[in-house]
């Protein structure tokens, strides 16, 4: 059966309680059994047409009645067939060539801007959701699933104006459905790194627009993302994830996180009320922790310490900045030093005592040794950033630092 384009003003309302009848829209899908094992309890959108009229298509309508139990690979051939009737989608998904893809963020030039235009204003994000909605109600992540968020994650990259078109009808919901039904226990065997696009697929839609904060907080983001945090610092992290990549996912939740609470007060009371800050404590002084994680979780300390009192204790009152000091000393040109000189700045400037307190975690001959360290380059530059920060208004150490300057030159 295929699957007609939905016009613009059809839009995905929020995620309702999963309580609804089957449609003319879903009959074709109607008469396939529920496993015990599905994601259909997940919440479903509803569909609005333009007449005004509203029909929920809910996960029970999608998998109930008798039949045999669909797989991946059924799943997949009936989304392609279907694919080729909907406006807009055939098109794009050549243009962006979706096979094959990875869960980084693709390049720009991969999609034409004016293809990525035509394909949002013909109804294709929302044919896009469409798909994803029935890969949200099946009983096993498929490849399917990953080839449409990596068209999804190249529309956005090429449109940023579709920010907007995915609120509207419901993408922020339905994704944030799809990680929770991932973010499981029993689903944390993502083979085709699903979590990986999704949060790339959202740091899109949420980078620079409050508007989209604000929904993907009330429609329940955060809870997903702190569980992915906690099967990072569990003990037994390596088996949690078995056949995907546990760093990948980590820093994928950890970008995202930084995206999210990012000039949002809102979004990180959220998350302190989630139980995220300390988790990402006890990520930060875990043992033999990946370059690219700690690169990450200091990242999002930073963004948090702007406006966020407990966010700065959990720096200054803990032994976290200490700990991050000793770690660049032994690497002052890295990236690492560079942030965590910039999350210093930040500490001295947003906290009455951040001064005394940073200058107590040793960060000084840090600076100096950055600046000295060469080739010059952006780790200087931090440096200098860093030395005018602590050393404001304090002439004493004005004069401290200039000695030992003289003494090193």
């Amino acid at each position: 059966m295929s699957l007609p384009a939905a016009p613009p003003s059809q839009v995905l309302s929020q995620p309702s309680d999963g309580i609804g009848n089957s449609t003319s829209s879903t009959s074709s899908t109607s008469n396939r059994p529920r496993s015990s094992g599905s994601r259909g309890e997940s919440p479903s959108p509803r569909l609005r047409g333009p007449s005004g009229s509203s029909s929920s298509i809910t996960s029970s309508s999608v998998t109930s009645s008798s039949g045999s139990s669909r797989n991946s690979d059924s799943r997949n051939n009936r989304a392609h067939s279907n694919g080729g009737s909907i406006k807009g989608v055939g098109a794009a998904a050549a243009v962006a060539g979706v096979s094959g893809s990875n869960g980084s963020r693709p390049p720009v030039s991969a999609v034409n801007q004016d293809v990525a235009h035509r394909f949002t204003n013909s109804g294709g994000l929302y044919a896009l959701f469409l798909l994803l909605h029935h890969e949200l109600c099946g009983v096993h992540p498929s490849k399917m699933a990953s080839s449409l968020l990596t068209l999804l994650n190249m529309v956005l990259d090429a449109s940023p104006s579709c920010k907007d078109e995915v609120r509207k009808v419901g993408g922020l919901g339905l994704l944030t459905a799809l990680m929770g039904s991932l973010a499981k226990s029993d689903r944390v065997t993502d083979i085709f790194q699903l979590r990986v696009r999704i949060c790339c697929s959202l740091q899109y839609v949420l980078e620079g627009n409050q508007a989209n904060k604000l929904l993907a907080r009330e429609h329940g983001l955060l809870d997903p993302l702190v569980t992915n945090l906690k099967h990072a610092t569990s003990p037994d992290a390596s088996q949690v994830s078995v056949l995907d990549d546990a760093e990948q996912v980590t820093v994928s939740t950890l970008d995202l996180l930084a995206t999210t609470v990012d000039d949002s007060r809102g979004n990180q009371a959220a998350l302190i009320a989630a139980g995220g800050l300390p988790l990402l404590h006890d990520l930060l002084m875990k043992p033999n922790i990946s370059p690219t994680v700690l690169l990450a979780v200091v990242r999002v300390f930073e963004l948090m310490v702007h406006g966020c009192e407990p966010a700065k204790l959990a720096m200054l009152g803990t032994p976290a900045l200490p700990h991050l000091v000793m770690l660049c000393n032994n690497a002052p040109a890295s990236p690492l030093a560079q942030r965590v000189v910039a999350l210093c700045c930040r500490l001295v400037s947003v906290h009455a005592q951040g001064k005394a307190k940073v200058l107590a975690s040793g960060v000084l001959p840090l600076l100096l040794k950055m600046l000295h360290t060469s080739p010059y380059g952006a780790h200087t530059s931090a440096a200098s950033q860093g030395l005018y920060a602590v050393t404001l208004g304090d002439v004493d150490l004005q004069n401290e630092v200039a000695a030992q300057v003289r003494l090193t030159s």
